[in-house]
Formats: structure tokens, C-alpha cells, sequence
């Protein structure tokens, strides 16, 4: 006959503390000593706690570091960015999810600045530049109709359109700062024929306009084809006279 006998936890009866994890424990009544394993408190990575804790501290961290941007100007950006920097210093595996909290900053521009890219040149994170560079592609996908654009854009001074376009075109100019800064990872040659195949005229203007003493060095037989087709929308009357303007416009600058 098997008899069990149930032996409680506390403090009374714990002998010694092994050192293969467990513990002895001396019955009161049967003078008999058990061993028990110890028992152990596993904190799970997944713990909610852990958890709340590491999106209080992310979301910290955007509330700072788009403080510092929205204060980045060319007067100031020394102070800015020596800021920005040593705040990221411990953060190198938070890029995901702060990334386009920072990129959002830049699109809701009024006035573009260039001064965000100087910075992210400055500050030479490989991994940082990459998930930047997600974020432009996306909203390039957003420009072209590949994607469609779900976010509602709210204000109660401009229209949602009004907003959209000026997220598209401060996309546009950060992506012709990458261009310029040699960024290889954006193909804005591809980008540009995509705008003349699709008679984007609007942002290939945007685009062309802002890089077209370096596309003349690196890609001489996109700069030839763009000008080009610049010059005929320029003279077609099936064309809007602001779009012609535009064309107008640009080649002016060129030339």
C-alpha cells in the first residue's frame, strides 16, 4: 500500500538549501526528510508587464525625439542633432517602430527642410537609413497608385487632399536629398521614367526640377529623355496651362 503525505511549504520546515536546486524538507510528525524541487518564479519575455512597459518606454522616446525635430532649423542644428544622437544611443532596436513616427514629421511639413537629411547623414546608422528608406518607398507606392492610401488625414485648417499632396511632395524632395547624399538603395532614374510613363507631370517637375545637374552626370540618357518629354508637354495644349507652366518652369531652370 502506497501512502502519500502531503508536504506543505514554509519556513519551519526547510533544512538546507542545496546546491543541485532543491530543497529538504524534515516532517514534523514522521521525523522523515523530503526533497523537493525548488520553485522557481519565470518571469515570460511575452508578460504583459514586460510588454506595457517596453511600449510606455517606445512610445517615450517618439514623444522626444519629435520634440527635438519639430525644433531641428538651420540655426539650431548643431544643438539638434548632438541631441538626437546621444538620445539614440541606446536605442538601436527601437528603429522599427519609431522610424515612421519621424518620417510622419517630415511629410506633415509646411516649409520642406533639409536639414533632416544633413542629420541622418550625421548620424551614419546603416539600420536607421534603411527603415527611412522603407518609409519613402511606401509613400511612394502611395504616390504612383500602386498602393492604395488609407490614412485619414485630419485638420481643421486644410483639406485631406491638401494634406496628401504635401505629404507626397515632401516624400518627393526627401527622395531627391537621398539622390543627392548617394543613397544607392533609391533608383530615382526608375522613379523618374515610372512618372513619365504614368504623365505625372506634376511631381516629375518636383523631381526633375530638384536633381537634374546630378542626373546629368550619373544618367545622361534619362536626363536626355526627361528633358525631352518636358519640352513637348510644355507646347501641348491638351495640357492644362498650369501643368505647361510647370514644364516651363523647369526647363527654365535647366537652362
Amino acid at each position: 500500500m502506497t501512502t502519500t503525505i502531503q508536504v506543505t511549504y514554509t519556513r519551519a520546515f526547510i533544512l538546507s538549501q542545496r546546491h543541485d536546486d532543491s530543497v529538504v524538507f524534515d516532517h514534523p510528525i514522521k521525523g522523515v526528510q523530503y526533497k523537493l524541487p525548488r520553485i522557481k518564479l519565470v518571469i515570460d519575455e511575452n508578460a504583459w508587464s514586460i510588454n506595457k512597459k517596453k511600449v510606455e518606454d517606445i512610445k517615450l522616446l517618439q514623444n522626444k525625439v519629435v520634440g527635438l525635430f519639430n525644433k531641428l532649423t538651420v540655426k539650431n542644428y548643431d544643438k539638434i542633432s548632438k541631441q538626437f544622437i546621444d538620445l539614440m544611443k541606446d536605442h538601436h532596436d527601437d528603429f522599427t517602430e519609431l522610424v515612421p513616427v519621424l518620417y510622419e514629421t517630415i511629410l506633415k511639413l509646411l516649409c520642406y527642410n533639409k536639414s533632416y537629411i544633413k542629420l541622418f547623414s550625421l548620424y551614419g546608422n546603416d539600420a536607421f537609413m534603411d527603415c527611412v528608406i522603407d518609409c519613402c518607398v511606401q509613400e511612394w507606392k502611395y504616390t504612383i497608385g500602386e498602393d492604395e492610401d488609407i490614412r485619414a488625414y485630419k485638420s481643421l485648417l486644410e483639406e485631406p487632399e491638401n494634406i496628401k499632396r504635401r505629404y507626397q511632395k515632401n516624400n518627393l524632395m526627401f527622395i531627391c536629398d537621398l539622390y543627392e547624399y548617394d543613397y544607392d538603395k533609391i533608383t530615382i532614374e526608375a522613379m523618374i521614367e515610372t512618372l513619365v510613363d504614368k504623365t505625372n507631370i506634376d511631381r516629375l517637375c518636383i523631381m526633375f526640377g530638384t536633381i537634374h545637374k546630378k542626373l546629368k552626370v550619373k544618367n545622361k540618357q534619362i536626363y536626355g529623355s526627361t528633358l525631352k518629354q518636358l519640352k513637348e508637354w510644355s507646347k501641348d495644349k491638351t495640357f492644362s496651362a498650369k501643368l505647361r507652366f510647370q514644364c516651363m518652369d523647369v526647363l527654365d531652370i535647366v537652362f
